[in-house]
């Protein structure tokens, strides 16, 4: 089974590592989108210079390219190339660095722009552009004779083209090394920080998911050692999340309320033998007598008399503890019927009658003839038993027993009060139990 530990870290690091490395990808798009417009952006200026210096006079092309004013397509290291073609494919001019490459440049379409990546003639890879333009017309000076540098290539158009619409067609390109250089540094350099945040995370994250479960882990650590049996129940964490606090009290009141359990489990039992151990001391001792006067007709039938009451007081006992556990467990079928509630009182107060003279307590019942009740005789009959036994028990010698009732919703609220002795508030919370 997975730990809240593990679970939080997995999902954690995963997810962050999931969306940094997605963010880190999608800038490194938009990097290598923007500095590769820039790239062919730098090459669209280039070219369109170049177009400024390619001229018409009539029939006659004329382009000014010099490789000595532009030394970048004469270098020995990342030369550029350029290239310029008549419409019919014939090259008009071209620097010295093209080379063989001619053979493989692309064919302009019908849009008049293109870029596109070129294996150069030295093996690296390079960008291009095409860049189909109109050369520039010039208008002839008649009265001065023009002077034709020995740099300017001179290119006639053919008879059968108009000249006026003929188009000449730019091919430049640059190596891509240093572009691919600095795009290789970028991207090494956003790899490093998404893996150094990554790395920040996974320390910070767990971390924080330790930190945060020590509460737990010292709830989980007080559990272990909690004896409820020895009152020890009690769950206590020094400032805790609020989110524990909830937890933490419902802890402490089912411990509170299993100790109590527990003890009421352990006075219940101390009850029962105390119940049980007069009448089967009774019952040994009677029996004890009865063998000894086995001839004596009328002390055998004394002596079956004494066994018949201990067994009745017996089968009372027992028979109430039944009922207690089945009430507690399933509940029981009541059988309501109206009853006299005074008479029920004073009937019940009969079976204790000698206890109460013998501490002189008196029976004061306020509750006017002809109060009925509807409720299970038996068993209610039972419940005031005992609040009349409890209360002759406890009750200062010469004190009364008040009985009364007070209207209540929807029945009656009946009220057995006596002066106890020795009564403190802490018992009140186990005063029913």
């Amino acid at each position: 089974m997975t730990s809240i530990r593990t679970e939080l870290r997995n999902r954690l690091l995963f997810g962050t590592a999931f969306f940094l490395i997605l963010g880190g990808l999608l800038l490194c798009f938009i990097i290598w989108l923007i500095l590769h417009r820039g790239f062919d952006e730098i090459l669209l200026v280039k070219a369109q210079a170049m177009a400024t210096l390619t001229t018409r006079e009539g029939h006659l092309i004329e382009s000014e390219f010099n490789e000595e004013v532009m030394p970048e397509f004469n270098a020995e290291v990342n030369p550029e190339f350029f290239q310029l073609r008549f419409q019919d494919g014939s090259i008009i001019n071209e620097s010295e660095s093209m080379g063989d490459l001619s053979s493989v440049l692309p064919i302009l379409g019908e849009n008049n722009l293109a870029f596109g990546s070129v294996e150069l003639e030295d093996g690296k890879s390079g960008r291009y552009i095409l860049f189909r333009t109109k050369p520039i017309w010039e208008e002839p000076d008649e009265d001065e004779e023009e002077e034709t540098e020995e740099e300017d290539v001179i290119f006639e158009i053919p008879d059968e083209v108009n000249a006026d619409e003929a188009t000449v067609t730019i091919f430049l390109a640059r190596s891509r090394e240093t572009f691919d250089e600095l795009l290789w540094l970028i991207f090494s350099s956003i790899s490093g920080v998404v893996a150094l945040i990554i790395g920040g995370i996974v320390f910070v994250v767990g971390n924080s998911i330790k930190r945060g479960l020590d509460p737990i882990e010292a709830i989980n650590a007080q559990i272990n050692v909690i004896e409820p049996e020895a009152g020890k129940g009690k769950v206590e964490i020094e400032s805790p999340p609020s989110e524990l606090q909830s937890i933490i009290q419902a802890l402490n009141q089912l411990l509170e309320r299993t100790h109590q359990i527990i003890s009421r489990e352990r006075r219940f039992t101390s009850d029962v033998a105390h119940e049980l151990r007069t009448p089967v001391s009774e019952l040994r001792t009677a029996c004890e007598v009865g063998s000894l006067s086995i001839e004596d007709e009328e002390t055998t039938q004394l002596f079956f008399q004494d066994i018949s009451d201990i067994a009745l007081q017996m089968e009372k006992v027992v028979s109430n503890l039944l009922s207690l556990s089945r009430w507690e467990q399933d509940g029981m079928q009541l059988e309501n019927k109206e009853i006299e509630l005074r008479n029920l009182i004073q009937d019940s107060w009969e079976h204790f009658s000698d206890e109460a003279k013998e501490k002189r307590i008196e029976l004061d019942c306020r509750i006017k003839p002809g109060t009925t009740l509807n409720t299970d005789q038996e068993k209610f009959e039972m419940i005031i038993r005992n609040l009349l036994e409890n209360a002759i028990d406890y009750s200062i010698p010469g004190s009364r027993i008040r009985c009364h009732v007070e209207p209540g919703n929807p029945s009656i609220q009946l009220f057995v009060e006596n002066r106890p002795a020795n009564l403190c508030k802490e018992d009140l919370d186990h005063l029913f139990d």
